[in-house]
Parts: C-alpha cells; sequence; structure tokens
C-alpha cells in the first residue's frame, strides 16, 4: 500500500510526504525527517493531507483526507481473479509475449474477502472522524459519509464487477435491485455526498451506453448505474458529471481556510489546464475506433475516457489521471510516434496538468508518454497494480530522453 502525507505549516512552504509499499508512522520520524518503516498508519490530523493508495488484490482505489476532514474516494474496484485471467489475458492477443503467462493479485490481505470488502474494512480502520467511527455491523445502523465518490472511468477494477457465481456477491441490504461489488460494496457501509463519475445521467458518449453497452444480462456498468439512481431517488446522495474545467465541484466542507483546490482537467475527450482563471476547455482529435462509419457501435477504449484532476495544497501538486492511455493505427507496430497515433489522450492530459511532486502512473504504468516524465516531472511516481504486466512498456529514462 501506498501513503502520502502532507501538511503546512508557516515555517514550511513545502510538504513532507512518504510513498513506500509499507505502513509508515507520521508521528514517529527519525531526526531526518523520513517516516519509520514498519509502524502502523498514523491517524489523520487537521492540517494535514492523506493520500492513502489502497492495494486489496484486482481492484483500484484511492482514499484522500483533506486538511479540514473532508473525504474523498476515487474508485474503488472489484474483480474475480480466476474469471479475468483466465477468460481474457490468457486469450489476449494484444501483447503476445504475455500471452497464456499472465498472473493477477490475490485478494489482499484477506484472500477469503473480496477486494471491495478489504477497502471497506480499510476506509473503516482509518476514518478520520472519531465519532462517526463505526465496526463493520454497526455500519448497518449508522453509516459514515465519505463526501465526495469519484469513479474516474466505467471499468471494472475502478467501479466493480458481477461474478459468474452470483452467490458470492449478495445484493443490498439497503434497497434497491443491485449486487455488492465495488463501489456498490462501499456504499453498503457508507453513505456518499456526492458521486461524480464521466457520464451521469445520460452515459451517452461516445454513444448511448444505456441501450448499446448494458445489455439485457446484468453488467458491471448496470449494476453502478442501479446503484446511483437508487441512491439518488432515495434522497442519500447526489450525483453530477464531472465537470471539466471547474475547480469549485470538489472543495473543502468543513473548514475553508487551507489552501486547497482540486482542479478537474479532463474527461471522455475534453481538457482544460489547471492553471487559475482559465476555463478554457479544449477536445483531444483523434479516432476511438477504427471503421466507425461501418460500425457506429463498435468497440472503443474506455481508458482514453477517464477523468483526471490536479489536487493542490499549497505548493504541493498532486496528480491523478486514472486510466488515460493511447493507441496506435491498425496494423502500425509498437513505435507509438505521434504522428502514427489513432488516440493519445496521455499527452495532452499531462499538458493540461503542468508540473506535479507526486503522480499516479496512468493506466497502471502502461500510459506513460514522453510529455508525462517531461512535462509533469513527478518526484514521486505511484504505480498501482494488480497484474504482471502492469508497468511501464518503455523505460521512464528513455521516455524523458525521447524528444518528441
Amino acid at each position: 500500500m501506498c501513503f502520502i502525507s502532507g501538511v503546512f505549516q508557516e515555517h514550511s512552504p513545502t510538504p513532507h510526504f512518504s510513498s513506500t509499499r509499507t505502513k509508515t508512522a507520521r508521528d514517529q520520524e527519525s531526526r531526518h525527517g523520513h517516516p519509520l518503516i514498519g509502524q502502523p498508519l498514523p491517524k489523520w490530523q487537521e492540517g494535514f493531507l492523506d493520500i492513502h493508495h489502497i492495494h486489496s488484490g484486482v481492484a483500484v482505489s484511492t482514499f484522500t483526507v483533506f486538511p479540514d476532514g473532508t473525504t474523498m474516494l476515487t474508485d474503488a474496484g472489484d474483480q474475480d481473479l480466476t474469471q479475468y485471467v483466465n477468460k481474457r489475458y490468457k486469450a489476449a492477443t494484444f501483447r503476445d509475449e504475455w500471452k497464456g503467462r499472465l498472473s493477477a493479485a490475490e485478494p489482499w490481505p484477506n484472500p477469503k474477502l473480496r477486494p471491495s470488502q478489504q477497502i471497506s474494512e480499510y476506509l473503516l480502520a482509518m476514518w478520520p472522524h472519531n465519532d462517526e467511527k463505526n465496526t463493520v455491523e454497526e455500519t448497518k445502523i449508522r453509516r459514515p459519509l465519505i463526501d465526495y465518490m469519484l469513479n474516474t472511468h466505467l471499468h471494472s477494477d475502478h467501479l466493480g464487477q458481477l461474478y459468474e457465481d452470483s452467490r458470492i456477491q449478495p445484493k443490498s441490504q439497503r434497497g434497491g435491485d443491485f449486487y455488492l461489488t465495488g463501489i456498490t460494496e462501499i456504499g453498503e457501509h457508507f453513505d456518499f455526498g456526492l458521486f461524480l463519475d464521466r457520464g451521469y445521467p445520460k452515459y451517452d458518449f461516445p454513444y448511448d451506453l444505456l441501450q448499446h453497452w448494458v445489455p439485457k444480462r446484468p453488467t458491471a456498468l448496470g449494476n453502478y448505474i442501479k446503484f446511483i439512481q437508487h441512491h439518488v431517488a432515495a434522497g442519500r446522495s447526489r450525483a453530477e458529471n464531472f465537470e471539466v474545467g471547474s475547480d469549485s465541484q470538489i472543495v473543502l466542507l468543513r473548514n475553508k481556510k487551507w489552501n486547497v483546490t482540486v482542479r478537474n482537467i479532463k474527461s471522455a475527450l475534453d481538457v482544460s489546464p489547471a492553471l487559475p482563471n482559465n476555463r478554457t476547455v479544449y477536445h483531444i482529435p483523434g479516432e476511438l475506433w477504427p471503421n466507425r462509419t461501418h460500425n457506429p457501435f463498435g468497440k472503443f477504449d474506455e481508458n482514453e475516457m477517464s477523468n483526471a484532476y490536479v489536487l493542490q495544497f499549497g505548493n504541493f501538486r498532486y496528480y491523478e489521471g486514472g486510466d488515460q492511455e493511447y493507441h496506435p493505427k491498425v496494423d502500425t507496430p509498437q513505435g507509438i510516434p505521434a504522428d502514427v497515433l489513432e488516440m493519445d489522450t496521455v499527452s495532452p492530459t499531462a499538458q493540461m496538468a503542468g508540473k506535479v511532486d507526486v503522480a499516479t502512473l496512468n493506466h497502471h504504468g502502461h500510459g506513460v508518454r514522453p510529455a508525462f516524465c517531461n512535462i509533469m516531472d513527478p518526484k514521486v511516481l505511484i504505480l498501482q497494480g494488480w497484474c504482471s504486466d502492469h508497468m511501464p512498456e518503455h523505460p521512464l529514462h528513455m521516455l524523458m530522453e525521447d524528444p518528441r
């Protein structure tokens, strides 16, 4: 797991932060100011920005506690390990070097629990507000409120998958005709103030997903939409489309004295610079799928639809880009110069983000291009990986030296 923590004080214009794969302790630092490894994670304190990247298996989830105690969960996935590896990756042809020998992460740390069940337990253990802290059983009576639930894009490792064996996933006990997986699992133990995703309420880009992507049989997206609609109709939550160019959609709710902004820089194929007083929105050119004229409802890359934002706390800047990607034209070798790309959302998003201190690696390390390294130039990179091919396809030092 990765944990980042930062605090601003009058004598400290930049935050201290840690990025480790083991637990860190903010309150037991060495004389050099580095957190000690192997200690329980510290609880949030007012004035600190805590960012938890949660590893629980075949899933992605990030829990952010802002300096005033406002909370945000970015993604909460859940996938059937066996189903995913056996039926998708072992049949994959797009990476022949990995075909038939990929492996994915077991549910962690408890192999008997699904990934999203473990995300729920982690959130309850690290919940910042003691007066709202409950056990899993107690949350059935009184649930803590996560202020923002942000889904970067509509893939199951970010919102939850329906398992082939439905007995593994019970239906919600809070009403509504949906199964517990990913975000819907978190919603069994928490309430959400505001849902944000790339499609609400119509989900009609690049075409009507409700009609052409959600077939009659249950799907992850259909399950997620049922969940959103139920909670909004019940008056428990609000839902909005992630608004590109906004820095007022995600704001501090408990105390606005802290100098924090969250700038929405990308959604679908629209981008906007993370600059003050600039709300200009640009459209990313390119083709989402070949032969669109002959197949207007063809398969496109949902990764390229990912939402992205830059969170700024004083001088500290953090980037989250979901699964931004690029793909070459049909039958083009993997030599990826810009002039042979059919679609590239990595480079425009990096241009909008500007220089940052910490960045998640787009698409588990696959969505990295020279602009990501040279423009954003992060001091710390977060690899949210759960499969054995989740790594940058091109060494980062080569990308930084690439003039393109």
